[in-house]
């Protein structure tokens, strides 16, 4: 993971434009919808408008302070809003962005501040994709942790930069954390079982949003690791092949042993090729497992249709 950002908006700077002016000779004209989001009070420094709806939020610096207005209410003044991280949740109805107090740091999620932490990572704040959810990586000492709605997780050595991750429902989280040397793949707050390297090139959530797959470095092997499920291991498996069905119930991959490759279902093997195609496997609309294999000067196109 990168080192926690530590960089802050610094200066003052004038809003371009909060609403749509006067055109100039020779500009475009059109149906402009101008609406007064509020007076400016101090020198804006910041500014960032929700996906959805009109909300309007924006920094300003006041003194040698800076706060945050959300649709013309002023949140809490703070020593420095940190460049970037202000952001709407994707509904619109949350804003969130990093502070700094003194030598600690802090997520503010409508106005409301979250606790201190010696440094909050350069991706924070990260929404669920329903905006019911924010998460963050927080740095206490030597240690880095995971912060879900205020609460924070278990302590690790290290916390994959941009973490966490969620389900599109919004109701599974996961991320990368290490451990000494070891790594492994936390989920919902429950650590899975350690390796040498995982999520290299596979991590994946089932459109579900149930169960969770990834690639797991073992020694001189490679294997995935379902729902915190080991399956066989491999001289390599194949990067980006990992895929679920569409609901959930079946996981398939590409993986090598010696010089063959083969197309694992469901932790079975498929037959032996020199080498699986691009782009494979996959599951068709029906459900059927689809791919694309070489086999000396042929080409094979494989098709599997797992029981339900």
């Amino acid at each position: 993971m990168s080192r926690l950002g530590t960089l802050f908006v610094a200066g003052a700077a004038v809003l371009a434009a909060l609403a749509v002016g006067q055109p100039a000779r020779g500009q475009a004209t059109g149906n402009a919808n101008e609406r007064f989001v509020g007076k400016v009070p101090d020198s804006i420094v910041a500014t960032v408008i929700a996906e959805r709806g009109l909300r309007v939020a924006y920094v300003v610096q006041r003194g040698k302070g800076q706060l945050v207005y959300a649709d013309s209410q002023p949140g809490p003044e703070y020593d420095g809003i940190r460049a970037g991280s202000l952001a709407f949740s994707p509904d619109g109805k949350h804003v969130a962005y990093v502070a700094q107090r003194d030598t600690k740091q802090l997520m503010v999620v409508d106005g409301q501040p979250g606790p201190e932490y010696d440094g909050i990572g350069d991706r924070s704040p990260v929404f669920s994709p329903d905006g019911k959810h924010v998460g963050y990586v927080a740095q206490q000492g030597k240690k880095q942790l995971v912060v879900l709605d205020g609460q924070p997780g278990p302590e690790y050595d290290g916390v994959r930069e941009g973490s966490p991750a969620f389900s599109p429902d919004g109701k599974c989280v996961l991320y990368m954390a290490q451990n000494g040397d070891k790594q492994l793949v936390v989920v919902n707050g429950q650590p899975g079982p350690e390796y040498d390297r995982v999520g290299e090139g596979n991590l994946v959530l089932s459109p579900d949003g149930k169960h969770v797959a990834y690639t797991a470095q073992k020694g001189e092997r490679q294997l995935v690791v379902v729902d915190a499920k080991p399956g066989p291991e491999h001289d390599e498996v194949g990067a980006g092949s990992l895929v679920f069905r569409r609901d959930g119930r079946h996981v398939a991959y590409a993986a090598r042993e010696g010089s063959r490759w083969r197309v694992v279902l469901d932790g079975q093997l498929g037959p032996g090729f020199d080498g699986i195609m691009k782009g494979g496997p996959a599951f068709r609309p029906d459900g059927s497992l689809e791919y694309l294999a070489l086999r000396s000067d042929s080409l094979f196109r494989v098709q599997y249709r797992p029981r339900k």
